[in-house]
């Protein structure tokens, strides 16, 4: 994988956003609890992105606006703990990473949504 990523990448399309509104929708319909999360990115890929945060707000509103639980873990001080040996590449968690970020994850999950 090459770590080049143009800003392209990371602006959302409508239909993408549809096709979240959809899934949040469906499970809605289907009492099926949906958990949303945005996993690590490395140090690098957030200083070539400044319109992040801003681009993720509109997920964060989506999933507000429905009630589910979303976490972005870049936006978190626990970015701290993934140094670039956690990644494979520039957006990618290798091995080490995974294995970090399965610990957040089943922390914020047992006391954020089954606790």
């Amino acid at each position: 994988g090459s770590d080049e990523i143009s800003e392209q990448d990371v602006i959302y399309k409508q239909e993408n956003i549809t096709y979240l509104k959809k899934i949040v929708k469906f499970c809605k319909e289907n009492n099926i609890k949906l958990v949303a999360v945005t996993s690590p990115k490395t140090a690098d890929y957030m200083k070539q992105f400044p319109s992040y945060s801003d681009n993720m707000k509109i997920f964060e509103d989506i999933f507000n606006q429905n009630n589910v639980f979303y976490t972005d873990i870049n936006r978190t001080d626990k970015i701290s703990e993934y140094d670039n040996s956690c990644f494979m590449d520039i957006g990618h968690l290798n091995g080490k990473g995974a294995e970090i970020y399965s610990n957040h994850l089943s922390e914020i999950i047992l006391s954020e949504c089954i606790g």
